[in-house]
C-alpha cells in the first residue's frame, strides 16, 4: 500500500450536482486514525494545492467510487462515501497542472471553492450545533448564581467544605425552594459549582489593569457536584466538568481578535473529551479529571496554571462554591438530531427552507374574489362562541395556499386573538380529513417557553361551546381537551392536563394514552359513544327511522356522522358560490363560522372518535401487543391514532426530539413527518434550537411578535463570529455581522419569528414586517393601546375592547403616583421606599379593588387576580417579593419582569422603574420598544406607573419613555395620592358601599 504521501493527483471531471467523478486512489490507515492529506485537484483551469482530510477506520485500499460522496469524520460505508469538506485551499490560474508532489501551503483562507462542495444549510446546520455545545459551555450569568462564596482549594480538593459555607448554602437552597413551588424540595443534598479556579486582574502602580472586553475575573473551571448537609461533596452524577466558552478560541488558527487572551481552544477540549475516561466515581476521580483537562487545554494543572493578564487570588479567595441554576444537558435531544442529520445525505425540506440564507421572492396578497374562494377550504371551527375576525380570517385562507415546505409567519401583537386562529386552522385541518376519509394530521405546536406551552395546551382544554349540546364536548369518557401535551413525567404543574410521556426502556407507553389504551375503558367507551349518539339523534332526528341494530353499530355510526360532515361542508361549498354570484352580505362568512363549520368540526370530532374506537378494538384482540413497538410503521401508527383524539399535540422545542424517534435503540427520527408545525411565541424562540423541530415537519406556521420579549440569546457576539467565520458563513468580522442581521440565523442576535418572515411568501402592508398580520385587538381600553399601537405598531392596531362609559371606571387608565426613592445599584438594581409604597397602596385599596371587580364580573375576585406588579430588574422583583412574604394577603399577587407576566394579563398593571432622578445615562427599559411595549399592554383597565416620575421628562422624543410621559402626563386626572383611596364612582349604582 502506498504512503498517503506519495499520492500525486486526483483526476476531477465535471461537477454533477455537487458531487464529483473522483478516479481511483489509495490512502493508507496514519497516525492516531487521522492524517493531513496532501494532494492536487484539478477544477476546471483551477489547481487546489492542498486540502485537509481526516480519515478514520481507513485500513485497507480503497478505490473511490465515480461520483462519490466524501465527508470529513467517520466512514462506514466505502461504497457510499459522505461528502467531501475542503478547509483550506488556495487558487492559481497559472500553474501548471502536470503531475506533481505539492506541498501544503500556509494558513489560506479562500473560501470560494469550500462552498461549493457544502450546501450553506449544512454550513448553518453545522454552525447551530456548534453554538449549541458552546451555549452550554458559557459561564451562568448573575441570575443564574445565588450565592457565590470562597473556599480553600486544599480543602475543596480534601472533598468537603467548611460548616460555615455547608449551613450558608443550605439556608439559601431551601428559601428559594419555599419561594418557588417548581424548585425541587431540598433533602439532604443540594446541587452547587466549584470554581477550582480564581484569578483576579493584575495591579499596576496601585491599580487594577483593567483591559477592556475582558471578564473582571479569569473563572475558567466549573465543576458541577453535589454537597450534602454533613459538608462532604461528591461528583455530580449527570453532568461533567467544563471550561467557560468565553475563554477558548474556536482553534489555534481562529482569526477574531479578543481584547483578552484566552487559555485555550474548543479544539483542545472537544480531542481531549474524545480520548478520555468519564468514569468518574469518586472526588478523586473527579479532582484528577479536573487536572487532566486543565492540562490539555491550558498545559498546566489547576494549581499550578497562570495568566499574562490574571494573577490566583490569595489563599482563602482562590475558589468559590455556588448555588447555582443547572441548565446543562437541556440541549442533548436537539444535538442528537443534528448530529444525525450531519450523516444524511438530504436535508428536510422545511428544514431547508429554514435554514436558508436568501429571502423567498415575495408574492401578491389574495385578491377580495381569490380570498373569498379560499373560504370554502376553512371547514372547521373549534369554538361558535365568536366568529374569526377579518384579519384572523386573511391570515387562515393565505395560510392554506401553503405547500409542503413553506414557512408562513403571523404577527399577532398582544390581544389579536392569536389562540383564536390556531384553533381555527388545527379545526380546519381535522375537518378536512375527516370530510376527506383519511387519517387525520399530526399537528405539534411547541415553543421553547415553558408558560407559551402550558397557555396554549390549556387553551385546548377550555374551548367555549354554546348551543348544540348533544354534539358539544366529547363521546368518550375522561377526555376533555383537544391537546396532547408531550412532557417529562418528573415534569412539575401538569396534573391539570392530559399528558404524554416518553416511552421508557420497556416500550411503555405513560400518561393519557395509557389511561384509555386498554380493554377496561374500551368497554366502557364504546358504550358511553352510542348512548351520546342515541341523545343527538333524539335531538336532531326525531323522525330517524335507524333500526336498533344499527344504532349500536360503531361502523354505521361514523358512516351516518360522515354523512352529516359531508352535508354541513357542502353548505359551505354552496353559500360562498351564493355569495360570489350575488355579492350580498359579508357577514354570511361569520354565520358559517358559529353554525356550519362548528357543526362540522364536533361531526369531525365524534367521527375520529369512533374511528379510534375501532381501531382499538383491532389493536387489543391481536395476540402480541403491537402498541408498544417501537418500529417506524407503527411509531407512525401511534401518532395518527393519537391524533384521532386529540388534534393539536403541545411541546417545548428541547423535548420534541426525544418522542419523535423510532427504532429498537430509538436514535432514528421521524423526518418530514409532522404535517404542521406551529411556533408559538416565536420572536422569543432561538433559530439553534428551533431547527430541530423544523426538520421533523412538513409546513411550519410561526406566530408571534418581534417588538416583545425577544429571545435570551446563550452565546455573546464575539463567540458567535468566531463560529460564524468557522463554518464559513463569512469571510471577516464584518461580514459575520452582517449574516447576523440579514438572515436572523445569528445564535446571538436572530429570532425564529424573523427567520419566518423572512422565508414568508406574503406582507400585508410594506411598512410592516413580512408574514400575516393580527389587526383586531381586544384586550387593552383604547387608552392604553393607543401608546402601543403609536411606538411599535405603525398604528396598525384596531382597538375593540369594550369601554367604560365615562367616569365609571375607578383608575385612570394610564396613571402615575409620584414617589421619591432612592435608586440603589449594589448587586442588582432596586428601590426599596418605592417598593414599600407600591405595597402600602395595594393593601390599602385591596378590598374596594375586590368588592369592584367581583361586582363587574358576577363573581368573587381576588387581588391577585386583579393586580400584577412589573418591574425591569431582577433584584427588585426579590425586594417585592421579600415584602409580599410579610403582607400575606398579598402572596400571590404575581411580581416580576416582563417575562413573569408574559402572555397573561391582568386588570390593573403596576411598573415600578426603580430609577431616581438622580441616574445618570439611558435606561434599561429604553432599550429598544420591547420592554416598555410588553409591559404595557399587559393592562387591561389600568398601567400605573409608581416611581421616580421625574426620569419620564427626558428631552429625547425618540425614546419609548418619553412618548410613555406623553399619556401619562397628559390630563391631571391621570395622577394618583398615594395617601388616597381608590374611590368607585356611583358606587351606590354599583350596589357598593365604601367603608
Amino acid at each position: 500500500m502506498k504512503d498517503i504521501n506519495s499520492i500525486k493527483e486526483l483526476q476531477i471531471g465535471d461537477m454533477v450536482n455537487q458531487f464529483f467523478s473522483i478516479e481511483s486512489t489509495e490512502v493508507k490507515k496514519g497516525k492516531n486514525n487521522k492524517e493531513f492529506l496532501k494532494m492536487t485537484l484539478q477544477y476546471g483551469k483551477h489547481t487546489i494545492d492542498a486540502v485537509k482530510w481526516n480519515y478514520t477506520n481507513l485500513d485497507k485500499q480503497i478505490p473511490l467510487k465515480d461520483h462519490a460522496i466524501l465527508v470529513k469524520g467517520k466512514v462506514n460505508d466505502f461504497n457510499n462515501l459522505p461528502q467531501l469538506v475542503i478547509e483550506s485551499m488556495k487558487l492559481d490560474d497559472k500553474k501548471d497542472h502536470s503531475t506533481s508532489n505539492p506541498q501544503a501551503p500556509a494558513a489560506i483562507n479562500n473560501r470560494e471553492i469550500s462552498e461549493t462542495f457544502i450546501s450553506n444549510e449544512r454550513k448553518v446546520l453545522e454552525y447551530f450545533r456548534s453554538s449549541i455545545a458552546d451555549a452550554e459551555r458559557i459561564s451562568p450569568n448573575e441570575s443564574q448564581i445565588h450565592i457565590s462564596l470562597f473556599e480553600e482549594y486544599e480543602i475543596l480538593k480534601s472533598g468537603v467544605i467548611s460548616s460555615e459555607n455547608c449551613m450558608k448554602i443550605f439556608r439559601k437552597a431551601r428559601q428559594l425552594s419555599s419561594e418557588d413551588p417548581r424548585r425541587k424540595k431540598i433533602t439532604n443534598y443540594v446541587e452547587l459549582i466549584i470554581n477550582p479556579f480564581v484569578g483576579y486582574g493584575n495591579v499596576l502602580y496601585g491599580q487594577e489593569v483593567n483591559i477592556k472586553g475582558a471578564p473582571k475575573e479569569l473563572v475558567p473551571f466549573w465543576v458541577p457536584s453535589l454537597l450534602y448537609e454533613d459538608g462532604k461533596l461528591s461528583p455530580h452524577p449527570h453532568y461533567k466538568p467544563w471550561v467557560a466558552r468565553e475563554w477558548l478560541s474556536a482553534d489555534s488558527s481562529d482569526s477574531i481578535n479578543l481584547d483578552y487572551q484566552v487559555i485555550g481552544t474548543v479544539e483542545a477540549i472537544d480531542k481531549f473529551q474524545s480520548s478520555s475516561s468519564t468514569n468518574i466515581k469518586s472526588w478523586d476521580d473527579l479532582w484528577t479529571y479536573i487536572d487532566q483537562l486543565s492540562v490539555a487545554v491550558t498545559g498546566e494543572k489547576v494549581s499550578e496554571l497562570s495568566h499574562p493578564t490574571y494573577t490566583r487570588g490569595v489563599e482563602g479567595q482562590n475558589c468559590y462554591i455556588r448555588l447555582v441554576d443547572f441548565s446543562q444537558g437541556m440541549t442533548r435531544n436537539i444535538l442528537g438530531v443534528y448530529n444525525d442529520l450531519m450523516n444524511k445525505k438530504n436535508l428536510p425540506p422545511l428544514l431547508n427552507c429554514y435554514l436558508g440564507l436568501e429571502e423567498n421572492e415575495e408574492l401578491d396578497l389574495l385578491s377580495e374574489i381569490e380570498d373569498i374562494k379560499m373560504t370554502v377550504k376553512h371547514v372547521g371551527q373549534m369554538s361558535n362562541e365568536f366568529p374569526v375576525s377579518s384579519s384572523q380570517r386573511q391570515a387562515i385562507h393565505h395560510f392554506l395556499t401553503m405547500n409542503e415546505g413553506e414557512i408562513l409567519a403571523v404577527n399577532g401583537p398582544p390581544g389579536t386573538g392569536k389562540t383564536t386562529m390556531l384553533q381555527s386552522i388545527v379545526a380546519t385541518l381535522w375537518t378536512s380529513a375527516a370530510y376527506n376519509q383519511t387519517e387525520p394530521p399530526v399537528i405539534l405546536a411547541a415553543s421553547t417557553n415553558n408558560k407559551a406551552v402550558t397557555n396554549v395546551i390549556d387553551s385546548f382544554g377550555k374551548v367555549v361551546e354554546v348551543n348544540y349540546p348533544a354534539l358539544a364536548g366529547r363521546w368518550l369518557p375522561e377526555i376533555d381537551s383537544y391537546g396532547l401535551y408531550l412532557v417529562r413525567e418528573s415534569k412539575e404543574g401538569i396534573e391539570d392536563f392530559q399528558c404524554y410521556h416518553p416511552q421508557n426502556r420497556d416500550n411503555f407507553i405513560n400518561g393519557f394514552p395509557s389511561t384509555v389504551e386498554n380493554s377496561e375503558y374500551l368497554d366502557r367507551a364504546e358504550k358511553y359513544y352510542i348512548e351520546k349518539y342515541k341523545i343527538f339523534l333524539q335531538i336532531h332526528e326525531s323522525n330517524h327511522s335507524k333500526t336498533e341494530e344499527s344504532i349500536n353499530d360503531i361502523e354505521m355510526i361514523i358512516n351516518d356522522l360522515h354523512d352529516k360532515l359531508t352535508k354541513s361542508v357542502h353548505s359551505i361549498n354552496k353559500q360562498v358560490e351564493e355569495y360570489l354570484e350575488n355579492s350580498s352580505d359579508k357577514k354570511f362568512l361569520e354565520t358559517m363560522d358559529t353554525k356550519e363549520r362548528y357543526l362540522a368540526f364536533k361531526l369531525a370530532t365524534h367521527y375520529f372518535e369512533g374511528k379510534w374506537l375501532l381501531e382499538m378494538k383491532k389493536e387489543l384482540v391481536k395476540e402480541s401487543n403491537s402498541l408498544h413497538e417501537l418500529s417506524k410503521e407503527n411509531q407512525i401508527k401511534k401518532w395518527r391514532r393519537f391524533a384521532k383524539l386529540t388534534p393539536c399535540l403541545v411541546s417545548t422545542m428541547h423535548m420534541t426530539p426525544s418522542f419523535f424517534k423510532y427504532g429498537i435503540t430509538a436514535t432514528n427520527y421521524l423526518y418530514d413527518f409532522i404535517d404542521l408545525l406551529i411556533v408559538d411565541e416565536g420572536g422569543q424562540v432561538n433559530p439553534e434550537i428551533a431547527a430541530a423541530t423544523f426538520a421533523l415537519a412538513k409546513k411550519g406556521l410561526v406566530v408571534g411578535d418581534t417588538v416583545q420579549i425577544p429571545p435570551i440569546w446563550n452565546i455573546p457576539l464575539t463567540i458567535d463570529i468566531q463560529n460564524i467565520l468557522k463554518f464559513g458563513l463569512g469571510s471577516n468580522e464584518e461580514e459575520a455581522i452582517t449574516f447576523i442581521e440579514k438572515t436572523c440565523l445569528g445564535a446571538s442576535g436572530g429570532s425564529v419569528m424573523k427567520i419566518a418572515q423572512r422565508a414568508s411568501k406574503f406582507r400585508v402592508d410594506e411598512s410592516l414586517p413580512r408574514g400575516m398580520f393580527l389587526r383586531e385587538h381586544r384586550r387593552c381600553v383604547k387608552d392604553i393601546i393607543s401608546y402601543c399601537n403609536e411606538l411599535a405598531y405603525n398604528g396598525f392596531l384596531i382597538p375593540l375592547a369594550k369601554e367604560f362609559e365615562d367616569n365609571t371606571y375607578i383608575l385612570p387608565h394610564m396613571g402615575y403616583a409620584h414617589i421619591e426613592g432612592k435608586h440603589s445599584n449594589t448587586n442588582g438594581n432596586s428601590n426599596e421606599l418605592e417598593a414599600e409604597q407600591i405595597i402600602s397602596w395595594i393593601r390599602k385599596n385591596k378590598e374596594i379593588l375586590e368588592k369592584y371587580y367581583s361586582h363587574e364580573q358576577n363573581k368573587k375576585v381576588t387581588i391577585d387576580e386583579i393586580v400584577g406588579i412589573i418591574t425591569p430588574f431582577t433584584k427588585q422583583t426579590s425586594v417585592f417579593k421579600n415584602l409580599i412574604r410579610k403582607n400575606k394577603e398579598l402572596a400571590k399577587i404575581t411580581v416580576g419582569t416582563v417575562h413573569a407576566l408574559q402572555g397573561a394579563e391582568r386588570n390593573i398593571c403596576i411598573f415600578s422603574p426603580v430609577y431616581d432622578v438622580n441616574h445618570k445615562g439611558s435606561y434599561f427599559f429604553d432599550n429598544g420598544v420591547n420592554m416598555l411595549n410588553v409591559a404595557v399592554s399587559r393592562a387591561k383597565h389600568s398601567f400605573l406607573v409608581f416611581g421616580d416620575t421625574r426620569i419620564f421628562q427626558n428631552a429625547n422624543k425618540s425614546i419609548p419613555s418619553h412618548l410613555l410621559s406623553d399619556y401619562l402626563f397628559a390630563s391631571d386626572k391621570n395622577k394618583i395620592k398615594l395617601s388616597d383611596k381608590v374611590e368607585i364612582p356611583g358606587r351606590k349604582e354599583h350596589g357598593i358601599e365604601q367603608r
